[in-house]
């Protein structure tokens, strides 16, 4: 894998990459961008392979592998060709471990080459999902099927409004379960929350 260094050095390279990765605002600034996403790493608490549930142009993915301080095993799955094979360029010596899946089909990933389990599973949950929606609940469910015993399942709200953010936290935990830590980025509105699953 090229160094992280060479890929974060090219500024017009670095605004293709933020501008595949659907960040709102400043999306030019390299600074901006990790301001608004390195708080996800606390979520991870020790190494471990790690899925990226609609993973785009794999921009977040490879940012998640180098800010960490523990050794993260990046997989990813998407259902835009053409962003899943920018992000498999970011990682060109582990072509195998991103796979064209829709989330609904993600008991399929066996079957799309990527491993049963993962240590942790995270998904950017998109802001205009509808959490009471039947749909929601079946594929949160398949998401927290594909973390292994003892591993995390991690969502993140990246919805300019914090109210609407609570109010879906409020559901998963009455209908799923309270989460076991929030990750706060104030004074912006990305949240992300975590599960382990035991």
């Amino acid at each position: 894998m090229f160094p992280f260094e060479d890929l974060i050095t090219d500024p017009r390279r670095v605004e293709a990459l933020l501008d595949g990765s659907y960040i709102c605002g400043e999306a030019g600034t390299l600074d901006y961008w990790e301001f608004r996403r390195r708080p996800l790493v606390k979520a991870f608490g020790g190494p471990g392979s790690l899925l990226d549930i609609g993973c785009a142009n794999g921009f977040l993915l490879r940012c998640l592998v180098e800010w960490s301080a523990h050794k993260l095993e990046p997989y990813g799955i998407d259902v835009d060709e053409n962003l899943l094979a920018q992000s498999s360029q970011l990682f060109p010596d582990l072509q195998s471990h991103f796979a064209l899946l829709p989330m609904g089909h993600l008991e399929k990933r066996g079957k799309a080459g990527l491993p049963d389990k993962f240590d942790y599973v995270y998904w950017n949950v998109w802001d205009d999902f509808e959490f009471g929606a039947e749909a929601f609940a079946g594929w949160l469910g398949k998401a927290r099927d594909a973390v292994k015993k003892g591993g995390r399942l991690i969502l993140g709200f990246y919805n300019e409004d914090l109210a609407d953010s609570k109010a879906k936290l409020k559901w998963l935990a009455q209908n799923f379960k309270e989460p076991e830590a929030l990750i706060d980025n104030a004074p912006h509105p990305e949240l992300f929350a975590y599960w382990t699953l035991v």
